[in-house]
């Protein structure tokens, strides 16, 4: 059986590795689950729970003081409660300062990031748990197709192209349009450029594995994945994939249409139905092309059917993911809202969904309800996953502080309409304060050597995108508006 969801426990202030890891996963196709955690209690409530995953990461925890410190081993492999762990000790491939220990279904990551040479550090630490994870002899097929894709995930430098592709959603979000700028494009030289050569190369390279490594379908997902994301990017970009423009596009660039690639996927699925990622990854390749969209629909409804036995917690991102489609769809924001609010229960830490419940409260005008959820989100991004205060920006992924932002926005929307134009201003204040921290980028900078030319391009690149400029010229443009109420 293929291991297709995770579920990872681990320290707030882990979120810059977390990303990684998380980034890695997410491209081979295993469903993620996040839960962070502030203490040894947190943890151990935590571990007590089962979520109905494959297997659990559980990630740092020594930073507790699970055994000063430093782990006991002895020969047997088992969990045995709070602060010890036990297993025969065997040389790590990630140094002194890393190691790994498996129980059952379970691998409990202990490390010191290193200062210099993160990424390095990052790949024979994900490499350390592939071989951990998929540690048995009928496994081996599995382990050695992840080994590979590993190492071009690294070669290739997909985690920040990756980090930064998904940025460009930011152009489309509500808060953006409502700037009525026309369709914004990104020039598709420099970075971008280099991003998507990238992806490609990465694509070709999967492909030929694939030949080579057989049946395991984590290089298959892999393949189709990074061509959504080159779909992706395409949408954004200023000139058209060359393959369907003689005078322009990005050479070299292999831009795969939305019914090749689900023509793949009905193999992929067709081989391995227990691979739940794979229907996933249909709903959104529909959704990458207008002629397809409505049938998105199908292949969600195909993946609340498998996992309808299933423990559902793991799965709540995919009752979001689905209220967003009928709501862009149907246009039911009554419908949408059944399973936005069944994401809610199935993680309370869903603040994607609390957000959306709070955008109905408010479009009914019901402000008071909508502040409640609006403040929840703000609560749980920076209690939850923050962990301090004042905010510890380094702690919070880009979505993180993307949200922030944008509830930010909708609390300064309720204050102009009911005429509290101070107050609204303040939460303009914080909005500036969340799209500065969304530009230094903190958490990525984190895994990054900041003297690396991989840092500087990413950051430069960064710091002047045009999603980022966007988050200011939204906040400029409310400033504005409140100022002339004002007068």
């Amino acid at each position: 059986m293929c291991v297709s969801t995770l579920r990872l426990i681990r320290p707030v202030d882990e979120a810059p590795v977390l990303e990684v890891i998380k980034e890695f996963f997410y491209l081979v196709g295993c469903l993620f689950c996040d839960k962070p955690v502030h203490s040894q209690k947190d943890a151990e409530m935590e571990l007590g729970k089962d979520y109905g995953t494959d297997f659990d990461v559980v990630l740092n925890l020594n930073v507790f003081g699970w055994g000063n410190g430093r782990l006991e081993w002895d020969d047997v492999l088992r969990w045995d409660g709070p602060g010890r762990i036990s297993e025969r000790w065997a040389d790590s491939f990630i140094g002194d300062s890393g190691f790994i220990a498996r129980d059952d279904r379970r691998i409990f990551v202990m490390y010191q990031l290193p200062e210099r040479k993160k990424m390095k550090f990052c790949r024979e630490l994900i490499e350390k748990m592939i071989i951990n994870i998929w540690n048995s002899e009928e496994e081996t097929a599995q382990r050695e197709q992840l080994l590979e894709i590993n190492r071009l995930f690294f070669k290739t430098r997909l985690f920040g192209f990756l980090q930064s592709s998904r940025s460009l959603r930011m152009m489309n979000m509500g808060e953006a349009l409502e700037l009525d700028l026309g369709r914004q494009t990104v020039p598709a030289d420099g970075y971008i450029e280099n991003m998507l050569l990238a992806f490609s190369q990465f694509y070709q390279d999967t492909i030929l594995f694939q030949r080579e490594s057989g049946a395991p379908p984590y290089a298959r997902y892999a393949n189709i994945n990074i061509a959504r994301k080159i779909r992706e990017v395409f949408r954004w970009i200023d000139k058209k994939p060359a393959a369907q423009s003689r005078d322009g596009g990005v050479p070299q660039v292999t831009y795969c249409s939305a019914a090749y690639l689900l023509a793949e996927l009905e193999k992929l699925y067709r081989e391995e139905p227990g691979y739940l990622g794979t229907l996933f990854l249909s709903a959104r390749v529909c959704q990458s092309e207008p002629s397809q969209e409505q049938n998105a629909g199908s292949y969600y409804q195909k993946l609340f059917e498998t996992i309808a036995k299933k423990d559902q917690r793991a799965y709540s991102f995919i009752y979001y993911e689905y209220g967003r489609y009928i709501e862009r769809t149907e246009y039911n924001w009554d419908r949408a809202l059944r399973y936005y609010e069944r994401s809610v229960k199935l993680t309370p830490l869903s603040y994607r969904a609390i957000f959306k419940l709070a955008c109905h409260e408010a479009g009914k005008r019901d402000f008071s309800s909508a502040w409640g959820y609006f403040r929840r989100v703000v609560l749980i991004i920076c209690r939850e996953f923050s962990g301090r205060k004042p905010i510890q920006w380094e702690n919070l992924s880009l979505p993180c502080i993307q949200y922030l932002f944008k509830t930010y926005i909708w609390i300064w929307k309720i204050c102009v309409a009911a005429g509290r134009y101070s107050e609204a201003q303040a939460y303009l204040r914080y909005a500036w304060r969340a799209a500065r921290a969304y530009r230094e980028n903190e958490c990525l900078r984190k895994v990054y050597n900041p003297e690396s030319k991989t840092w500087r391009d990413l950051e430069n690149y960064h710091k002047n995108s045009i999603p980022v400029s966007l988050l200011y010229e939204i906040v400029q443009s409310r400033l504005a508006y409140t100022n002339m109420l004002m007068q």
